[in-house]
């Protein structure tokens, strides 16, 4: 017998309606004492559940041919409608226009004789096995290949199209039927959720009290606060110390602005590590200055070393017992005085009082006591006596003048006492390192702060005084020095900025929240998303406090140490807190399959027979 044999399909064909067709009609539900309880019925019931569920979801994939959409759109049909009447043209068959597929290929299956689930078990089985079959058939044609994910996917669409049904039996509209459809296919996926936050919230909870976990945590604050942890990394495995012996800390040594608030922070924390730090740095760059400097007890050997040495040879020179010539002295000055530059006022008195000083002298040690004075002429620091002597201002502006009348003066007493140029040769030698000496001791003097430390007895050295006295010296004492010296200075000044770097109004100290709390919000970082992990996680208080110090005193030692600070913010990585999107996304076919394959149906439909 053929479609066109069967009553009821014939009733459709000749214009009868579907809706008039006792089998499709809403049925009495049999008590539970009536209903079949056989083997063979329940295994027929599974399989007609099955071939709805599969059936419906394939029999669905032809609404999405584009084809069948472009005939659609053309002929007025859904795809459903105008496949079942191409079905008919084509075939000859007497196929009826039904509402959905679900419920041709249920008419079919009752037609071939397949039970029909009749208690309100039943059909709670069946839609149960035909959404899960339908789920994982929609889950084949998406793609979905791992085995976690089609068990996802099955019993999400079991639960969803079990808990549509459900509703169904206790009165719920369309709507109702949706919402529950959708409710159940999503609640596996929220306990899974659940279950792993449980198991997150156990690790974390261990984490914190083990080293190697309140480590992980520091490294995350650290990652976290820093501004560039890439460039932090790079800069923190390269840092050295600036001046010897001053070790850095992470924060300057990073130039990231995040890790020196953290620093800052920890600083105020912390005050004790990081007050020794500081004074450890500032023994350093005294000892460093010291040892450019030398001591003033250190200076006056040097000068006594000096004298003794170049006294003898200033005297055998002059014991030669010669007579030095002035002519040559005040020829010099002459040739000067009726030069352009003679003509200034200021050259003509000095060079006048010079002349004056020199007189017709011709004893080589009285010479080279004028000498003595027109030297100190050059430097400004002499104010002779004499009423119509120039003052001091004055001489010291022809010093380049009155430089060629000394150069002249020890011309005539070499002459008259041979020696006597070794001797200030060696004499200038000598005193070189002793003027470094003088140069170096006064930025250091100008340099100190009026606070002593404590823990030492030196003076702290103040980062600005150090500056400006460093820029005085050398503008005015500069070519006294060597490159080394001034490098060595200049870097003195680096390690003494550096120190202060985190003083500046770009740097802002975190908030509490940074430090208190640290190993509870781990835990809750993990598991808080869930009101289960939140309860289960606020009595730990009182076990994990204890875990916070232990993870700031690792970060104060890696503040202390950028070595150390740069592989702890290497090795960490950002918390590993799941997101319950990422776990729907992993049932979406599950629950696509428990909503799509079950359309809403009023309460006195028969229940949905599988995905349409």
């Amino acid at each position: 017998m053929g479609w066109q044999d069967d009553p009821v399909v014939a009733q459709a064909s000749s214009g009868g309606s579907w809706k008039d067709d006792p089998v499709v009609q809403p049925q009495a539900v049999p008590t539970a004492s009536e209903a079949p309880t056989d083997v063979g019925r329940q295994v027929a019931l599974g399989g007609r559940a099955v071939g709805e569920g599969v059936g419906g979801t394939l029999l669905s994939a032809v609404d999405q041919n584009p084809v069948n959409i472009i005939s659609s759109a053309l002929t007025g049909k859904t795809p459903q409608q105008w496949t079942i009447s191409a079905v008919n043209h084509y075939l000859g068959a007497h196929l009826p226009q039904m509402p959905s597929y679900s419920e041709l290929l249920s008419k079919a299956l009752t037609y071939l004789g397949a039970p029909t689930p009749e208690t309100s078990g039943e059909q709670l089985g069946s839609a149960a096995i035909r959404g899960a079959s339908g789920a994982l058939t929609l889950g084949g044609l998406g793609g979905v290949a791992t085995v976690p994910n089609a068990i996802r996917a099955g019993v999400s669409g079991a639960t969803g199209a079990t808990a549509s049904e459900y509703a169904r039996q206790q009165g719920a509209g369309p709507v109702g039927q949706f919402v529950a459809g959708l409710a159940g296919g999503f609640a596996p996926a929220a306990v899974e959720e659940a279950a792993r936050g449980g198991a997150n919230l156990v690790a974390n909870i261990a984490r914190p009290l083990t080293r190697a976990g309140q480590e992980q945590i520091a490294g995350q604050v650290m990652a976290r606060q820093a501004t560039n942890p890439q460039a932090a990394v790079a800069n923190l495995a390269t840092a050295q110390p600036i001046v010897p012996g001053s070790a850095r800390t992470a924060g300057e040594a990073s130039q990231d602005l995040g890790l020196m608030a953290l620093e800052k922070g920890l600083r105020s924390r912390s005050p004790g590590q990081f007050g020794q730090r500081i004074s450890e740095q500032n023994t350093a760059r005294q000892a460093e200055l010291s040892a450019l400097a030398g001591s003033p007890e250190g200076m006056a050997a040097a000068k006594v070393a000096r004298d003794a040495q170049t006294a003898p040879m200033r005297e055998q020179a002059f014991a030669t017992g010669g007579v030095a010539d002035p002519a040559p002295i005040h020829a010099t000055i002459d040739s000067i005085l009726s030069s352009p530059v003679g003509k200034r006022e200021t050259v003509s008195k000095a060079l006048e009082w010079a002349k004056g000083l020199i007189g017709d002298e011709t004893n080589p040690a009285s010479l080279y006591e004028i000498r003595k004075d027109l030297q100190l002429a050059q430097q400004g620091k002499l104010q002779p006596s004499s009423a119509n002597a120039p003052n001091a201002s004055t001489l010291a502006t022809a010093r380049g003048q009155l430089g060629q009348v000394v150069s002249s003066l020890d011309d005539s007493i070499e002459a008259a006492a041979p020696g006597f140029k070794a001797y200030l040769q060696r004499y200038r030698d000598l005193s070189q390192p002793i003027d470094q000496a003088k140069v170096l001791q006064q930025i250091q003097t100008r340099a100190q702060l009026t606070t002593a430390d404590v823990t030492t007895g030196e003076n702290f050295l103040g980062n600005s005084n150090f500056s400006r006295a460093l820029d005085a010296a050398i503008q005015k004492n500069g070519a006294k020095l060597t490159p080394d010296q001034v490098e060595r200075l200049n870097a003195i000044r680096t390690d003494l900025q550096y120190g202060q770097a985190i003083n500046s109004p770009l740097v802002k100290a975190p908030g509490s929240d940074t430090f208190a709390n640290l190993s509870i919000a781990q835990v809750i970082g993990a598991a808080g998303k869930h009101p289960i992990g939140r309860a289960l996680s606020k009595p730990l208080s009182w076990l994990l406090s204890g875990s916070d110090d232990n993870v700031n005193e690792i970060l104060t030692r890696a503040m202390l140490d950028p070595q150390l600070a740069a592989q702890m913010l290497k090795r960490a990585t950002p918390a590993s807190v799941g997101t319950f999107s990422a776990r729907l996304r992993a049932s979406a076919y599950g629950t696509a399959g428990a909503i799509a394959g079950k359309p809403p149906t009023s309460a006195q439909s028969q229940p949905l027979s599988g995905p349409p």
